[in-house]
């Protein structure tokens, strides 16, 4: 991609260093302009079990809470925390620069990434862009483990399209994808299906053989299982159990996506609650009348597949609803109008410039291929348990990097790109 009056103005050479500013100062402009109303992290998992269990690790207690190994989120985001702690005390700072840091890293990944499809000045267009992408600044102020993932799960994604592309070291590319993938999930367990669809993405393309597929698949697993191994061990030496990532709220996660519509009573900045037909309000009052704290995410599965046999009608339309909220919702029921408009906005630049690449990189379909798949996974997991935005955050602004597909197609510069053959 060639502009050459663009170049003249902001050189090449400068490109690496404004992506892995321009996040930080945004950042500071959120923490400076977002009220301290919409900043507070009394109620979230943040101040009830990360930071808690953070300190524990900082002063030689283990990944403990409360006395108890911590099992009700993967360790990942707790560990990173007391690492963060330990190394800015002696530079009087605190967990903010973890957030700066993984801001630039993600900035800088998505660059790479868009490097390898639109050279440097398209890469850098599409971090910018990325860059600009607001709710990824909001999780950042709320202190969500969010950035966190990103960084890992990127770096994967990366190592996935560098062995799906190269000649050399494929199996090692593969391997290193898998693990920072399998790492991710330890932050965040809605990672837990991520190592799952990069391997599924192997069957797609016809660069290799089924055989060599087999063992690239075989390589992602073993890189998952390699990161993943330690914590499941030492679980099962503290507690004589096997726990899949963590105990986790799954029950309470799902419950909290089943009766979305009633507000929070009590709570400072909690869920006003919104208005739903009234079948789904009923199917609501069902599911809050024989959910208990002793309520497994199993029984809540039956619950809602019993419901289904009697009342398919009202299960759909509460699934349609949570499919569609996912996009749009919050926790709290903020600026839920203009997130949707904002992502309506978005997502139908996003579809043009896909199909626009997809006509006019026929050799990169891959890519369409492995974002789609992506994005469908990370939907479907929003779906599952509270269906707000924050979920999508993780997948929607890498979406960016076939941006400029509809700035080449404008000015007919296809021709003048080479493109290598990686489907």
């Amino acid at each position: 991609m060639k502009f050459s009056a663009f170049r003249k103005v902001i050189p090449p050479k400068s490109y690496p260093v404004i992506v892995l500013i321009l996040p930080i100062i945004i950042m500071f402009i959120f923490w400076r302009i977002m009220p301290a109303s919409l900043q507070n992290n009394d109620k979230t998992d943040y101040a009830r079990f990360y930071f808690p269990v953070a300190q524990n690790i900082l002063h030689g207690n283990g990944i403990t809470f409360e006395g108890k190994p911590a099992l009700d989120y993967p360790p990942g985001y707790p560990i990173i925390l007391a690492a963060t702690f330990f190394l800015a005390k002696p530079l009087h700072a605190n967990d903010s620069i973890l957030t700066l840091i993984c801001l630039s890293l993600c900035a800088f990944l998505v660059y790479v990434m868009a490097k390898k499809l639109w050279g440097p000045t398209g890469a850098f267009l599409v971090s910018i862009a990325w860059s600009c992408y607001p709710f990824v600044y909001y999780t950042c102020v709320k202190q969500n483990s969010e950035i966190s993932f990103m960084v890992l799960f990127y770096a994967g994604l990366l190592c996935f399209l560098n062995g799906w592309r190269y000649g050399r070291r494929k199996k090692t590319w593969f391997f290193i994808a898998g693990a920072l993938c399998g790492l991710a999930m330890l932050i965040r367990p809605i990672g837990i299906g991520v190592g799952i669809v990069i391997m599924g993405l192997m069957l797609f393309g016809k660069s290799y053989s089924p055989r060599n597929r087999i063992v690239f698949i075989a390589c992602i697993l073993l890189g998952n299982i390699a990161a993943v191994l330690p914590w499941e061990a030492w679980v099962f030496h503290k507690t004589g159990t096997v726990v899949v990532l963590c105990k986790g709220r799954d029950a309470f996660s799902m419950y909290d996506g089943l009766t979305f519509a009633f507000p929070e009573p009590g709570v400072v900045g909690g869920r006003k609650g919104i208005k739903v037909p009234p079948d789904v309000e009923q199917l609501m009052v069902h599911v809050r009348s024989m959910y208990s704290d002793s309520t497994t995410a199993k029984q809540l599965r039956d619950f809602m597949i019993a419901q289904f046999k009697r009342q398919p009608a009202s299960v759909m339309k509460l699934i349609l609803i949570k499919a569609a909220r996912s996009w749009y919702g919050t926790n709290a029921n903020r600026f839920e109008k203009v997130i949707l408009v904002y992502h309506l906005v978005f997502m139908a630049l996003i579809i043009i410039a896909g199909a626009i690449f997809w006509r006019r990189k026929p050799l990169e379909r891959f890519t369409i291929i492995a974002a789609t798949g992506l994005l469908l996974y990370f939907w479907g997991m929003a779906i599952l348990v509270l269906s707000i935005a924050r979920y999508l955050a993780p997948m929607l602004p890498l979406l960016l990097i076939f941006l400029p597909a509809i700035f080449m197609d404008s000015f007919g510069l296809f021709r003048k790109t080479s493109t290598k053959h990686i489907a």
